[in-house]
């Protein structure tokens, strides 16, 4: 009996010691903000946000955390919720505040169990508390370690080194969520010092499933011999059409003559799927890159335009399983192409190699697939693998004569034989008569309906909008351009403070949109360089040579603070905005009646303050969404009562008005 007792004692302690693993098992999602705020208030409802990114939060989260699109905790708002919970989500109702309306607020969640651990990388400490605190920024991680984390993960876990969850601690952490990373400033600690801590993220079940499955030959589109070797994803795609996906998701560098790029010792500038590879001869202390190449790991998709059947050549017998490609083409003559654009391997059980666990020596689509028994670990043998390529569309292209980027291609079996593809152009529709035949006939869309026309336009408005205000402010900038060169310095100045309310509504229109794209970033940095950089170097009126020296310093200011604009941390910036430095020099000019020595003292602070590399937080000071829109629509209304003074002069003197007296024309 007293073992029975034991033995069921023994049981709830192991349950309960279980049960407390799995609860420290959390991790926190991304922010979400689906709901605009409306005439009835703010909703981020949980059902809502998983409709929309069911792959992204949990189905049961265990905590929520919720704080106003500036970054203000939702318990330090005087906002009163009519729900709020971790099963439910977050409803704001504007009919139940008093005196106030509801702020935009966005939320995250803490999840746990599968979701988390589903497919998670592993532990990454690049920072440590020295200096300004603790920083374990994505975005510097996925420089870093450009293959061990996806671009877009669903969630983070933070630990201290020592493994003591980070919110267990007693520090006041700035950032921790999956979109940014993590954050810890020194400043903000009683003891004046973070704890040193080390992240790891959650990432879609797809990157777990994909990596390494689709991945192209190795590419090389530039060698190192004049300012380096850079193996951008644009420049691949131009010089091997067809060859390169346009969304990678992960990339690996090795030298030519095959050496890893890590162990080089060379400084990349770039090394990540967003850009590509870039080693630059300055940035090394021999003066001189190593010539790299590149191989992609694609999405799945990508091998599935025009793939070949899967071909086992070989068997693990002897030195090991070697798949190649010239053996495969031997073979199979004209079953595949010379030069493939990638290559997929699995054993002949159907297992993924990347799941197996195996060393493999080679594993590109211009080679094929190599895996020697000498080289596993444990002196096991290789699997029996094998692979199938994919070729560029004109391989399977049954149609003689065509433009590839006008042709779709569509399945069909001919005379009952293997998988065959057949080439239509596009709108058209696939008819099989008789399957067995192989008979066929392509049939022209005639018409689109309108509705889809009409979606068509509003989907075009809607993403162009933000550019619009783009190009409205890069305009305001030329015109602001050619009145300080035509000596309207006034003008030239209410021209920049309307380039920045129009910048300023820019990015508030593309985020509410959902609207941000390449082009958009592109135009922007154009329309703040010209107006915040040129227009507003030209108010300091360069009359003699040191004028003109601090006009060109500014402008270079301008452009090394548009190359290094995000810290990486939500609501902090590194190095003060270019905006806010003309707003600040144009108010000031206005307001000081053009005083030179004036403008050249802010102007050389605001020099020092954008090339500053210190962290600067923005937006905290407005602390609400209604002190935004007042110190926005006070901006309008200085703008139109400068444009058109008789309009605001009654408002400023009831029952008097006075114009202004004329200029003397001598």
């Amino acid at each position: 009996m007293l073992v029975f007792q034991s033995f069921a004692v023994w049981c709830l302690l192991a349950s309960d010691l279980l049960f407390f693993v799995t609860a420290l098992e959390t991790c926190q999602t991304a922010w979400f903000d689906e709901g605009n705020v409306s005439m009835s208030g703010d909703s981020e409802l949980l059902r809502d946000l998983r409709r929309k990114h069911w792959t992204r939060i949990c189905s049961n989260p265990v905590d929520m955390e919720a704080q106003t699109v500036s970054g203000i905790n939702s318990q330090h708002t005087r906002n009163t919720f009519h729900t709020f919970s971790a099963s439910e989500g977050l409803l704001c109702l504007n009919s139940e505040q008093k005196g106030a309306q509801c702020e935009d607020y966005r939320v995250k969640f803490t999840c746990t169990g599968q979701f988390c651990s589903e497919c998670r990388t592993r532990w990454f400490d690049h920072d440590d508390p020295t200096g300004n605190g603790d920083y374990e920024v994505l975005a510097d991680l996925l420089n870093i370690y450009p293959r061990e984390i996806c671009p877009q993960p669903i969630a983070i876990e933070v630990q201290t080194v020592s493994g003591e969850p980070a919110l267990n601690t007693s520090d006041t952490l700035l950032n921790y969520d999956a979109t940014y990373g993590f954050a810890c400033v020194n400043a903000a600690q009683g003891s004046g010092s973070c704890e040193d801590y080390r992240v790891r993220f959650t990432c879609p079940k797809e990157f777990c499933q994909v990596a390494e499955q689709c991945r192209t030959q190795w590419l090389n589109s530039d060698n190192s011999s004049v300012e380096g070797d850079v193996e951008s994803i644009l420049q691949l795609q131009k010089t091997f059409p067809g060859q390169v996906c346009k969304n990678p998701i992960s990339i690996e560098a090795r030298t030519v003559n095959g050496l890893p790029a890590k162990y080089t010792g060379d400084i990349f500038l770039s090394y990540d799927v967003n850009f590509g590879f870039a080693c630059i001869n300055d940035k090394q202390e021999s003066k001189q890159c190593e010539d790299y190449e590149v191989i992609l790991t694609c999405p799945s998709d990508f091998c599935h335009g025009c793939r070949t059947r899967w071909f086992d050549v070989d068997n693990p017998t002897g030195k090991g399983d070697y798949e190649t490609l010239i053996q495969v083409q031997m073979t199979y003559p004209k079953e595949v192409c010379s030069q493939p654009v990638a290559i997929e391997a699995m054993t002949v059980s159907g297992v993924p190699a990347h799941k197996t666990g195996e060393v493999f020596q080679v594993y590109d689509a211009s080679r094929g697939f190599f895996c020697m028994n000498a080289e596993q670990p444990g002196g096991i043998r290789c699997q029996d693998y094998k692979i199938r390529f994919t070729c560029p569309l004109d391989f399977c292209s049954v149609c003689a004569l065509r433009r590839l980027r006008h042709w779709n291609c569509l399945d069909f079996v001919i005379f009952g034989g293997p998988l065959q593809q057949l080439c239509c152009e596009p709108e058209t529709i696939m008819i099989l008569l008789t399957p067995s035949s192989g008979f066929f006939q392509c049939t022209n869309k005639l018409f689109l309906s309108d509705q889809a026309t009409g979606l068509q336009i509003k989907e075009f408005a809607r993403k162009n909008a933000a550019n619009a205000l783009s190009v409205a402010n890069m305009v305001m900038g030329m015109a602001s351009i050619l009145s300080s060169l035509n000596g309207h310095h006034h003008a030239a100045c209410w021209l920049v403070l309307i380039g920045y309310l129009l910048d300023l509504a820019d990015g508030a229109v593309a985020r509410r949109l959902d609207a941000c794209s390449e082009l958009g970033a592109k135009l922007d940095d154009f329309a703040d360089f010209t107006t915040f950089g040129i227009a507003t170097s030209l108010l300091l009126r360069t009359s003699d040579l040191l004028d003109n020296i601090l006009c060109m310093c500014y402008v270079l200011s301008v452009f090394v603070r548009l190359c290094f604009f995000s810290s990486g941390i939500p609501f902090m910036y590194r190095g003060l905005p270019c905006i806010y430095s003309s707003a600040i020099l144009a108010s000031a000019s206005l307001l000081s009646g053009g005083n030179m020595t004036m403008l050249r003292v802010i102007a050389m602070a605001m020099i020092l303050f954008m090339i500053s590399q210190n962290f600067y937080p923005h937006d905290r000071v407005l602390e609400s969404q209604a002190w935004k829109k007042a110190v926005y629509a006070g901006g309008v209304i200085m703008v139109f009562c400068s444009s058109f003074p008789p309009a605001c002069l009654p408002l400023a003197h009831p029952g008097e008005v006075r114009l202004p007296a004329m200029e003397d024309p001598s």
